[in-house]
């Protein structure tokens, strides 16, 4: 049997869309006035608000990774309307989680924006654990920092 559970009240803040992260307890409370988008992170699990007044001006949409560990605002222009003037300031930043900006690329005109889908696991968990021990992981910032400039 499924319930629903009243967990905490927001006051105080405009909010016209909630945007869960795939991880499930981190949600993006944004507000997206006509030339610019505010958002909020919060942790639904401990009631804690990680970072505050994140703004992106003329964001159009916000994406979560499938990780849900980094959060991309961009400014999408509409195909119906792709003949509108380009703004120099368009483009997508890249946040963390607790609304650390990692980076900021200007693109102008910019018609879709999509994290690149990542498998489950390629490797069993033995070759997990052989190639573990010889290769480390990579900084994710530098990873970040390498895909996009």
């Amino acid at each position: 049997r499924n319930e629903l559970t009243h967990l905490f009240t927001k006051t105080g803040i405009q909010c016209s869309e909630v945007l869960w992260s795939p991880a499930g307890s981190i949600v993006a409370m944004a507000y997206f006035a006509p030339d610019t988008c505010m958002f909020d992170l919060h942790d639904v699990e401990s009631n804690t608000l990680l970072a505050s007044q994140l703004r992106h001006d003329r964001c159009s949409r916000i994406y979560w990774d499938p990780s849900g560990r980094f959060l991309a605002t961009c400014t999408i222009t509409d195909l119906r309307n792709a003949s509108a003037r380009a703004n120099f300031e368009d483009g997508f930043n890249i946040y963390t989680f607790q609304g650390k900006l990692l980076n900021r690329v200007k693109k102008e005109k910019l018609y879709q924006f999509s994290w690149r889908p990542r498998p489950k696991d390629l490797l069993t968990a033995d070759e997990r654990r052989a190639h573990g021990q010889h290769h480390p992981v990579p900084d994710q910032r530098r990873r970040l920092c390498d895909l996009f400039g």
